[in-house]
């Protein structure tokens, strides 16, 4: 890096968000701290996100455009991770935007500190309805591991919010997983995390994300080797966090870490990925073998099921159930989801305090 880097780099993907993206830049360039480039990645969007990048660029030197052809999200960062020169690396999503001051109390935060090697803010989910919900992180500053567990970063895996060192990122070789389409920025916080010294945490809200729709990315099931992947990697980490504190893996650990265990049962029954039934039973099996303590003390049924080894019944059960869900009740489905949705949203904003 030199004197005449950029303190932040800000990397913005872009995908198909010609609506919100005028919208997401100017909240970016119009920030109270302005030594920053703003790295735009086109990654071969079909609408005019493109032009707009262009345009912006034109006008606006910190603006560093890059278009490419669609690799994915984590290809988008990768290619922005490469070219970014500043100290700070920050990620923003391309249909979100981002307060006045959002920056600048990061940069605040960490200071002159050696020791600081992410800062994290909470985030303000604004939902169709209006309404939104907020994670708010009392401030303070930890060594990494007694955040991970005091502030429950296994449930905060989440890019926004965070303000990286980008010494530590080129120092590790540090990327994105390419080959993941949902948790691929938990793992990168993962990776990130035990070469990390100290974490910071600011109060003020900055980051504003958008919701779209009453389904997401979290619940729609990918294939089980996806699945798998996902879960291993989270429990990598959280076992690398418990064995360097010498604790036992706290609760509510152990109930995040089940969700994903379930995840990746149901996830062969899906009828794009729906495995023969002598090879889901196997793959039953193999889950209870290599994940049942997870599951102890777990009282859904599933759960116990399989830790009793029932695979054919837990089979024959899936197998009518997800028949139904994909099938002749696939619009009762969608209509539960929806209203699920809405009426857990019509209390108005919530907040929530880390």
């Amino acid at each position: 890096m030199s004197q005449n880097d950029p303190a932040i780099s800000v990397i913005v993907p872009v995908y198909k968000t010609q609506e919100y993206l005028p919208q997401c830049i100017e909240s970016i360039l119009g920030q109270s701290f302005s030594d920053l480039e703003l790295i735009l990645i086109d990654d071969g969007s079909p609408d005019n996100s493109g032009e707009i990048c262009d345009a912006y660029a034109e006008k606006d030197p910190r603006v560093r455009v890059f278009h490419i052809p669609n690799g994915g999200v984590s290809n988008a960062r990768n290619t922005a991770l490469n070219n970014a020169r500043g100290r700070w690396v920050v990620f923003v999503d391309s249909d979100d935007w981002i307060e006045g001051d959002y920056l600048k109390n990061f940069h605040d935060a960490v200071g002159a500190s050696s020791s600081i090697s992410l800062a994290i803010s909470g985030v303000r989910q604004v939902f169709k309805q209006g309404n939104s919900y907020q994670l708010v992180y009392k401030p303070a500053t930890l060594p990494a591991q007694d955040a991970f567990f005091e502030r429950k970063l296994y449930r905060n895996g989440f890019i926004a919010g965070k303000f990286y060192d980008r010494n530590l990122i080129e120092q590790y070789q540090l990327r994105l997983d390419t080959a993941l389409s949902l948790g691929e920025d938990f793992i990168f916080m993962c990776h990130f995390l035990p070469h990390a010294q100290e974490v910071t945490f600011v109060e003020p809200i900055g980051y504003v994300y958008r919701m779209f729709s009453a389904g997401s990315l979290s619940e729609r099931y990918w294939p089980f080797e996806h699945e798998k992947r996902l879960l291993d990697e989270f429990l990598n980490c959280c076992s690398h966090f418990v064995e360097k504190s010498g604790q036992i893996m706290p609760q509510d650990m152990r109930v995040f870490l089940r969700y994903y265990v379930l995840r990746a049962a149901a996830a062969v029954y899906r009828p794009e990925h729906l495995q023969a039934r002598a090879q889901r039973i196997e793959t039953l099996k193999m889950l209870a073998q290599q994940y049942g303590w997870i599951l102890e003390g777990d009282s859904r049924l599933g759960a116990r099921l399989l830790l009793k080894g029932y695979f054919c019944l837990f089979d024959k059960i899936n197998r009518v159930l997800f028949a139904l869900r994909y099938g002749v009740l696939r619009g009762a489905w969608k209509a539960y989801l929806k209203t699920r949705a809405r009426l857990r949203h019509a209390k108005g904003d919530l907040v929530q305090y880390m």
